[in-house]
């Protein structure tokens, strides 16, 4: 039982680590190279959440069978976690396309059990035998965290310096809860102007601003956040502080202004979103319509038959629904012909206008405003940063801008202080770029 897995029948933890030693120790004898690659299910816990711990167990076993089918006949593997799987074999008998193919079709196969499955892998190509085993395991972790966010990827091979850069990640979430509760996580602000320049909302963000004054990109909590399913914790949170922010400016100049909350995928995994919606605005009493929430398209588009009737939900219950990203990655008319969403947040990342654009691309950009108004939608179009973006949108008839050309994302204080100074100027609160 020290040994073996019970369940998938290959080396538990502590086989393993023995025997890939002993494995290790001959490659050294034969100078010989050698590769470390390790294997997980994304989101597992979530898999074994909804669908039960036997569909999980089958999932396990599959990917155990197909990792004893595919490897060679020189190397040792193990289930070293709950869905973490690693092999130590010759550098000369790895095949990456091998190993990628073969979790693709674990995860076809899986798909008839469970709805959507993802494994990722990382490599490790070693030459010396001194590094430890755990930090070995440590570097194909770090090599995985680059692709944990792209399902069509499965292997990531590890570079230096990858490793540093997840050990301060985890730092970040072990410290994390704490840090909620200490109130570090602090809303921003990005305004949405309207043709004229007025600003009429506000796409919710949060920063995570520590007790010294250190301000964490989101770029380096937020995916690791995602990956653990805390992310959950954090937009709850968040969500909370800015219902809160809406019953605040009432009565107030600002009682006009609405505000757009993201919803992540892992939200709809853990939490019944339009009841905890409804339970923050009804708890402190704020209009329902004054709440935008916004869903990324691809978010939609997985599980796209159970996320349709949330999202059918939240705007039975009174919130406006955004379809953000749309034309970034999988873009989906279907969306827009399922989900009875009443706004379309363009990525202007993805849809470039500048003076390089091709007349193809505007003619598609054009296209997709023209599209949204006769749906009744209105349009958001995101990243704008020159005034060339700001004109061409505005030929086009597109509602809504946001972006730096207006402001980054804010605190709220500072969010305020801008429209009362443009206010009492009577200015259109747009930044000049180069303060930006």
């Amino acid at each position: 039982l020290a040994y073996y897995d019970t369940l998938t029948g290959m080396f538990t933890r502590h086989g393993f680590f023995i025997h890939a030693r002993g494995l290790l120790e001959t490659f050294k004898a034969r100078d010989e190279d050698f590769v470390l690659i390790q294997m997980n299910v994304r989101h597992f816990r979530i898999i074994n959440n909804l669908y039960g711990m036997e569909k999980g167990n089958r999932l396990l076993v599959l990917l155990a069978e197909r990792i004893r089918s595919i490897k060679p006949k020189e190397s040792i593997a193990g289930r070293v976690g709950d869905d973490v799987f690693v092999v130590v074999m010759p550098r000369h008998d790895f095949y990456a396309e091998n190993w990628e193919r073969m979790l693709w079709r674990v995860e076809q196969e899986a798909g008839e059990d469970v709805f959507h499955v993802h494994i990722h892998a990382g490599v490790f190509m070693g030459d010396s035998v001194n590094i430890p085993l755990s930090r070995m395991i440590e570097y194909t972790w770090a090599a995985q965290e680059t692709i944990m966010d792209d399902p069509q990827s499965h292997i990531a091979y590890y570079r230096p310096g990858q490793l540093k850069k997840v050990r301060r990640a985890r730092a970040l979430i072990n410290v994390f809860e704490k840090a909620i509760r200490r109130g570090e996580f602090q809303v921003y602000l990005q305004p949405q102007v309207d043709r004229h320049g007025k600003v009429v909302s506000a796409e919710v963000l949060s920063r995570w601003v520590t007790a010294s004054g250190e301000i964490i990109s989101p770029g380096e909590f937020i995916p690791f956040l995602e990956q653990t399913g805390q992310i959950v914790r954090l937009d709850h949170y968040v969500w909370g502080q800015a219902i809160q922010l809406l019953k605040k400016w009432e009565g107030t100049p600002f009682s006009h202004l609405k505000l757009s909350l993201n919803v992540f995928p892992e939200d709809f995994d853990y939490l019944d979103v339009p009841d905890t919606l409804c339970s923050l605005a009804d708890m402190y009493g704020v209009p329902r319509n004054k709440i935008n929430v916004e869903i990324t398209e691809s978010a939609i588009i997985s599980r796209s038959a159970l996320r349709q009737r949330v999202a059918d939900r939240l705007v039975e219950a009174g919130f406006e629904l955004e379809i953000d990203d749309f034309g970034k990655g999988n873009s989906s008319l279907n969306t827009l012909r399922n989900i009875k969403a009443q706004t379309l947040k363009l990525d202007m990342d993805f849809l470039k206008i500048d003076e390089d654009s091709s007349m193809r691309g505007m003619i598609i950009i054009e296209s997709m405003i023209h599209m949204a108004k006769l749906l009744d939608m209105t349009v958001v179009a995101e990243g704008v940063e020159t005034n060339a973006q700001r004109d061409a949108l505005l030929e086009m008839d597109c509602d809504l801008l946001q972006g730096y050309l207006f402001s980054k994302p804010i605190p709220v204080a500072e969010f305020e202080n801008n429209l009362q100074k443009s206010w009492h100027e009577g200015k259109c609160p747009v930044c000049r770029l180069e303060e930006v």
